[in-house]
């Protein structure tokens, strides 16, 4: 179960990346001339929310397996594992949603245009 949690949370944090690549990537195939001040500056913050939830889904997957090892007693471990199957089930609902943006993403840039702008 930790090893399914651990992917579903690494899984999370690298389409969080993605969603900060393709957000850069957009800016530049669309080149100065759609540049604006308000587009810059949601790009910037969708990017620092996305950074956030990428490093959150990291903590949460590195503490919850370090608790996971660390505890020695049966009904400790029953409940982290218990834990860890409703956080993976809501990791999977973060990565659905992260895998739409992305694909949203990529169809904005597939137009020509910046993300946000």
């Amino acid at each position: 179960m930790i090893a399914l949690f651990r992917l579903v949370y690494l899984a999370a944090a690298v389409l969080a990346a993605i969603g900060v690549g393709l957000i850069a990537a957009s800016l530049l195939v669309a080149g100065p001339g759609e540049w604006s001040v308000v587009a810059l500056g949601a790009s910037a913050f969708v990017s620092f929310i996305l950074l956030g939830v990428g490093w959150l889904a990291l903590a949460i997957r590195r503490h919850l397996s370090a608790a996971t090892a660390a505890s020695g007693e049966t009904a400790v471990k029953t409940s982290l594992a218990a834990l860890a199957l409703h956080l993976s089930v809501a990791g999977v609902l973060l990565d659905l949603l992260l895998s739409t943006m992305d694909l949203a993403f990529i169809s904005r840039m597939r137009e020509g245009f910046a993300v946000f702008g």
